[in-house]
């Protein structure tokens, strides 16, 4: 998708971080879920992201 969509800045900025993440999370890395969730946080609040990164975020600090 992201070769694809190279200027959508909402998919490359909040939803391509999130699936790197969650498969560190399944690989028992959860810091590195959160390091790759950095770019997220600028917009994760908002109401196109629906809070998916703050919710991928939220199971790496559990795990943590």
């Amino acid at each position: 998708m992201s070769r694809r969509f190279p200027q959508d800045s909402f998919f490359n900025a909040l939803w391509l971080p999130m699936t790197p993440a969650a498969l560190e999370i399944h690989r028992d890395n959860p810091a590195r879920a959160v390091e790759l969730l950095q770019p997220a946080g600028r917009g994760e609040l908002g109401t196109n992201a629906a809070l998916w990164p703050a919710y991928v975020r939220g199971l790496a600090y559990l795990d943590l």
